[in-house]
């Protein structure tokens, strides 16, 4: 086996590792994976800071996220999970772009838009999965945000790719 071969191997194998993890993390319930309590015992905010969070307030997938709705756990929390979402797919989509480097020999375009596709189609199967379980809701609005660190990986691994090139 040459080392192409090897490098496609780890990588396909830390892919589908990635996918495993981003599997069982959807076949947990919310009980299993709440962080609040431990925020709650953990984090503690000076109260000029938590001032400053009281003063945001957004709407996502039709409700308010704001301190005055969740806590400050559950907005802390929020966006632990939702950074969850995107790095989880940004790392996903670096693994596919090289794997599909390898394969497709230098075409970035392509390279870029099958591992959008991939992250976009993943991540909405992942979503699906999700409504299996009970304690958990599926949302497209997560499926834009690992789409997001998808794209992001994506140009990383691009920017990365032709910065080694140039460097050779």
């Amino acid at each position: 086996m040459n080392n192409l071969h090897k490098k496609l191997i780890i990588r396909i194998v830390f892919a589908l590792l990635i996918i495993g993890i981003i599997f069982y993390s959807s076949s947990q319930p919310y009980s299993e994976q709440n962080l609040q309590p431990l925020i709650s015992e953990k984090v503690q905010l000076p109260d000029a800071i938590v001032s400053l969070l009281s003063k945001v307030e957004f709407t996502y997938a039709g409700h308010i996220v704001s301190v005055e709705t969740k806590g400050v756990p559950g907005f802390i929390e929020f966006f632990i999970r939702k950074g969850a979402h995107f790095s989880i797919y940004l790392v996903l989509s670096v693994f596919v772009a090289s794997i599909l480097h390898i394969w497709m020999k230098r075409k970035p375009l392509k390279l870029a838009v099958l591992t959008i596709l991939f992250v976009f189609l993943y991540a909405c199967s992942d979503e699906w999965h999700q409504s299996f379980n009970g304690e958990r809701t599926p949302l497209f609005q997560d499926v834009i945000i690992d789409t997001v660190g998808g794209i992001c990986g994506v140009l990383l691994f691009l920017l990365w790719s032709r910065r080694r090139k140039q460097n050779t």
